[in-house]
């Protein structure tokens, strides 16, 4: 079961990134991106493409999934308990 961590309104879901899909850089652009490593290294080109607001794939397990939102669940429920008896 895929689920997603965030998936945002408007958001082309083929954008380069987009669910941890790697970013093709074409024939035509392979210059610029040789030109664009030299700088600091890394990717620059594909790393423009990327939106930093891209979905990306869940990949914790199921167990782990629930004990975090037991928990989260849990400190809510302390919180909303202390603001009550402080009120």
């Amino acid at each position: 079961m895929m689920r997603c961590v965030a998936v945002l309104t408007g958001h082309k879901p083929d954008s380069p990134g987009e669910m941890g899909r790697p970013v093709v850089i074409n024939e035509d652009r392979q210059a610029e991106m040789k030109q664009k490593f030299k700088i600091n290294q890394f990717n620059l080109l594909a790393t423009d493409l990327i939106s930093a607001n891209r979905s990306l794939p869940d990949v914790r397990m199921e167990a782990y999934v629930l004990l975090f939102s037991f928990m989260l669940v849990f400190t809510v429920q302390r919180l909303l308990f202390v603001l009550t008896i402080g009120a």
